[in-house]
């Protein structure tokens, strides 16, 4: 019966806060853990500089087949992506909601690489990883769009707003930094001045391109010295329902990763 009412209380939890608590409370915390260091292990990885991300081009003629291949994550890592994330046991699971393709736009799972080795061009070359897939095709697919692309896009936001430049009124733009910074501080990255120097008026508008490009730099050195394991689960929590998992017979819809039961 308490785990009944664990599960009711998870399924209509009003915030991706609210869930985390209520599973930390109960001591379900630690079921996820795996996923977490994974997921933490990729940021970490492509924050240092490695290319996390292959893409593989479909043969001509071939509709939606190209491959997203995940290349850092280490043996025990594989296993763990073909028991989470293989499209087959989801639907086995009942995660029939799942499309069975999508365009997986990767750019910023490789924009910090980019931006360490190419910084003049790494806007440009990130925009390129885009992959048409079958999610059947590989775990790895999945697990990009489920977990992992939400999860690098938030961690990127203030590069890529940047880029993409604004003509917005000021309290919009104001607005959109809010809600940036917001999600940082949920990751348990703090506004030190290589964060904040992104937001508006904070400073951006006075760097030449050399000087854009360091600030670049200072913010992957910046996201890499804060504990990804847990800036994972938060950013999880808030992603869409996306992929499920099963445990016995009881059925979950994840965001992102990180599961809530669906009421029966």
């Amino acid at each position: 019966m308490a785990e009944l009412g664990f599960v009711a209380a998870l399924a209509s939890a009003g915030s991706p806060d609210q869930l985390l608590g209520l599973e930390g409370s109960a001591g379900q915390s630690g079921r996820f853990a795996d996923l977490d260091r994974l997921a933490a292990n990729l940021v970490a990885a492509a924050l240092s500089g490695s290319k996390v991300a292959e893409i593989t081009r479909a043969r001509h003629g071939e509709k939606d087949g190209d491959r997203l291949t995940l290349t850092t994550v280490s043996a025990p890592e594989r296993a763990l992506l073909d028991q989470a994330f293989a499209l087959p046991a989801q639907q086995a699971r009942g995660a029939w909601f799942l499309p069975e393709r999508a365009s997986l736009k990767a750019a910023t799972m490789n924009l910090p690489a980019y931006l360490r080795r190419y910084p003049w061009h790494a806007i440009t070359l990130a925009s390129e990883d885009v992959a048409r897939v079958r999610l059947a095709s590989t775990p790895d697919a999945l697990a990009a769009w489920a977990l992992l692309i939400p999860l690098f896009d938030t961690l990127l936001a203030p590069v890529t707003e940047r880029a993409a430049g604004s003509a917005q009124p000021a309290d919009e733009q104001q607005a959109t930094w809010t809600a940036i910074l917001g999600d940082y501080s949920r990751l348990g990255i703090p506004a030190i001045p290589a964060v904040s120097v992104f937001a508006y008026r904070g400073g951006w508008s006075g760097f030449d391109r050399a000087g854009q490009a360091h600030a670049r730099l200072a913010l992957l050195d910046a996201i890499a010295g804060a504990d990804l394991t847990q800036a994972a689960p938060s950013r999880c929590s808030r992603c869409s329902p996306r992929t499920s998992a099963a445990t016995g017979s009881r059925s979950w819809i994840t965001s992102g990763c990180r599961p809530t039961p669906t009421k029966r």
